[in-house]
């Protein structure tokens, strides 16, 4: 069994969620669009249950382009 979280990116109607598996985890590029002048969060969560470790720090990196 192997440790995992999620980091979810959401405006609070559309969310995106990247499931991590490793210390490192690079998802590449994904891509989601949102309202202008939408308030979007991000959150790092545990999985349910069988997780031995929770993740105690994350570095989420979010590019904005307009189209």
């Amino acid at each position: 069994m192997h440790d995992e979280c999620c980091v979810r990116l959401t405006d609070g109607t559309t969310p995106q969620t990247v499931t991590i598996t490793g210390a490192a985890n690079d998802s590449g590029a994904i891509t989601q669009n949102y309202a202008a002048g939408a308030a979007l969060t991000v959150g790092v969560s545990t999985a349910a249950a069988g997780c031995a470790t929770n993740p105690q720090d994350a570095t989420v990196i979010v590019q904005m382009k307009m189209q």
